[in-house]
C-alpha cells in the first residue's frame, strides 16, 4: 500500500488545485481493471476514514444531536 503513495498524493494535490474533479477520478478509476492497486488503495481508504467518522459519530453525542435534524429536513 506504501508503493502507491505517490500516486495518492498526486490525486489529492490534483482535487486541492481543481485541477480535476472527484467525478472524474472516480470515473477514470472505475474503468480500471479490479486489480488496480491504486484503486484499492483509495477504496480501502474511503473504508477508515467512513469507519472513524462512524465511530466518531457513535461516541459523540452533540454530532448526533447535530446531525439528526439535518436528517429530517424535507426538500420541497
Amino acid at each position: 500500500m506504501i508503493d502507491e503513495a505517490d500516486n495518492i498524493q498526486h490525486i489529492l494535490a490534483a482535487l486541492a488545485l481543481k485541477v480535476t474533479t472527484q467525478s472524474d477520478i472516480i470515473g477514470k478509476l472505475s474503468t480500471y481493471g479490479r486489480k488496480n492497486r491504486t484503486r484499492k488503495v483509495l477504496w480501502e481508504l474511503d473504508n477508515v476514514y467512513r469507519s472513524a467518522h462512524l465511530l466518531t459519530y457513535v461516541d459523540s453525542v452533540t454530532l448526533r444531536h447535530n446531525v439528526q435534524p439535518a436528517m429530517n429536513r424535507v426538500v420541497p
